[in-house]
C-alpha cells in the first residue's frame, strides 16, 4: 500500500484499507445523521440546483439539515450541498440547493467566486456538534506539516476523519489532513492561525491529501480597549498562539502590528490629532471617536485581503480625555455579522 503523504513520525492508530463511498450509500446506510457543513470558501458550484432562491444562511442551511424544499413549504427535498452568498438585503441573498447525484462528481465544476461559498453536508459518528454556521474550513492540497501531526488515524471515509477531530479527547484538535489516496488521517493540535508557515501545498501527484480546520475551536480571541491621552489602545488575548495582523480597517501599512506565535499583543492607534497613520480606520460621532480594527484570522496573504473569516472589532472613546479611561469589553464580530463557531 502507498505510505501517506506525511511521514509517520505521529502516533498510528487502527489501519484499515481506504475505499472513497459514494455520498448516498454513506447516508443511507445510516439511519440517523448528525450533519455538519464543511465550508470551501469563495467558490461555487457550477450546476443547475434542485432550488434556487433568495434565502439567507439559516434558512438554506435548515433546509439542507432537515432535507426540505424552502420554496415549497411542507416539501421534501434530499440535500448533499449547497452554495451560498449573502447579500445586504433579505431579497439579495442566494441560495443553491444539491440532492447526491449532482455532488457525486463535481471536479470541472467548482469555479472561483469570492461571494459565494460551497457547504457540503456530512453524516458523522459523534455527538459534539458545532452551534455556529460550520464545523470546518476546507483547503483542497494542503496539509498541516509532519511535526506538528499528533495522531494518525486510519479511516474508511472523510466522515470517519473528521469525526475522529471532533471526538478526540486527549488534546485539542484544531485541524486534520486527510490523505484520499490511503485514507490517513492526521490530527493535529495546529492551524493555519497557530502555524500559517507549517501549512503546506501538496505538489505530490502520487497523493492526494486535503486540510480541513476545525471551526468549532475558533472562539480564541479576547479583545479589549483604553482610551488614552495619546489614542485608544486595543488588547488582545489567544488562546493558542497567533501569528498574523492586527490593523486599522483603512489603514493596513502604516496602523499595524503584527505577532509571531504569540498569545498577548497589543496596539496603541494614535487619535487623528496625534499622527496622521491610524486617522481613516478612527471616525467621529456625536462626542465619540470610533476605532475600527481588523484582525486576520483567515491566512489569506496578503494580509490586508479581507475576507468574511477575519474578525473586526470596534472601540469607542471620548473625545475630550482628560485621564486614562477604565478598561471597557465588547466583543469581537465577524465582518459577514455571523457569529463565531463554538463547540457545544
Amino acid at each position: 500500500m502507498i505510505q501517506s503523504i506525511i511521514p509517520l513520525k505521529a502516533n498510528v492508530v487502527q489501519r484499515n484499507v481506504y475505499k472513497k463511498e459514494p455520498l448516498s450509500v454513506r447516508q443511507l446506510a445510516k439511519n440517523t445523521c448528525n450533519s455538519i457543513f464543511v465550508r470551501w470558501p469563495r467558490v461555487r458550484l457550477n450546476l443547475n440546483p434542485a432550488v434556487d432562491g433568495a434565502f439567507s444562511y439559516p434558512a438554506c442551511k435548515s433546509a439542507c439539515v432537515h432535507d426540505e424544499d424552502p420554496v415549497k413549504a411542507g416539501s421534501s427535498q434530499q440535500c448533499s450541498a449547497f452554495n451560498h452568498k449573502n447579500g445586504p438585503n433579505q431579497f439579495t441573498h442566494h441560495c443553491q440547493i444539491y440532492p447526491k447525484d449532482q455532488v457525486q462528481h463535481i471536479d470541472g465544476y467548482v469555479e472561483a467566486d469570492d461571494r459565494y461559498s460551497f457547504y457540503w453536508k456530512y453524516c458523522v459518528d459523534s455527538e459534539r456538534t458545532c452551534a455556529g454556521e460550520y464545523a470546518f474550513t476546507f483547503l483542497s492540497d494542503r496539509y498541516m506539516a509532519a511535526q506538528e501531526v499528533i495522531r494518525v488515524y486510519y479511516s474508511k471515509t472523510l466522515e470517519d476523519c473528521l469525526a475522529e477531530c471532533l471526538n478526540e479527547k486527549s488534546f485539542l484538535c484544531r485541524s486534520v489532513s486527510f490523505n484520499r489516496t490511503d485514507g490517513g488521517c492526521h490530527l493535529s493540535m495546529q492551524n493555519q492561525l497557530s502555524k500559517p508557515a507549517l501549512l503546506k501545498l501538496n505538489n505530490n501527484p502520487n497523493f492526494r491529501i486535503d486540510y480541513y480546520e476545525n471551526n468549532c475551536f475558533n472562539n480564541s480571541f479576547t479583545f479589549d480597549y483604553k482610551c488614552e491621552k495619546e489614542g485608544i489602545r486595543v488588547f488582545v488575548d489567544s488562546k493558542f498562539p497567533y501569528s498574523g495582523a492586527l490593523y486599522g480597517l483603512y489603514d493596513f501599512f502604516t496602523c499595524r502590528v503584527e505577532p509571531k506565535e504569540s498569545r498577548k499583543f497589543e496596539y496603541m492607534f494614535p487619535y487623528p490629532t496625534v499622527s496622521k497613520n491610524c486617522s481613516d480606520s478612527i471616525r467621529y460621532k456625536g462626542s465619540e471617536m470610533i476605532l475600527e480594527v481588523v484582525l486576520s484570522t483567515d491566512g489569506i496573504e496578503p494580509l490586508y485581503f479581507i475576507t468574511p473569516d477575519d474578525l473586526t472589532y470596534q472601540a469607542r472613546c471620548p473625545i475630550q480625555i482628560e485621564v486614562v479611561e477604565t478598561t471597557n469589553n465588547i466583543e469581537e464580530n465577524n465582518i459577514d455579522s455571523t457569529a463565531l463557531n463554538v463547540l457545544e
